[in-house]
């Protein structure tokens, strides 16, 4: 059955060949999609970069646990890990 128009998701009726607004909706999701994943890998790389170094931290501060040393402040990562919501106020 071929209906001359569609309900919208208000409700609405629209003509059935509403092709463009398609096409701009993909569009638009394609650009979204793009600045997104641009947006997570930065996130990513620094995220990575810095559970490396409490990973290297954590293995010097055995070590020395081992080796009776001193452990002292620089021992330890000081900082908070990188956070989304702080990349998205840049």
């Amino acid at each position: 059955m071929n209906l001359a128009a569609e309900p919208n998701l208000d409700g609405k009726y629209a003509p059935a060949n509403s092709a463009p607004s398609v096409d701009a909706a993909l569009i638009d999701y394609s650009r979204k999609l793009a600045e997104y994943t641009h947006a997570r890998r930065q996130y990513d790389a620094e995220s990575t970069a810095y559970w490396m170094s409490i990973a290297e931290k954590r293995r010097l501060r055995n070590s020395k646990r081992r080796t009776n040393q001193e452990i002292v402040l620089d021992d330890y990562v000081l900082t908070q890990p990188p956070s989304i919501a702080a990349r998205r106020s840049r």
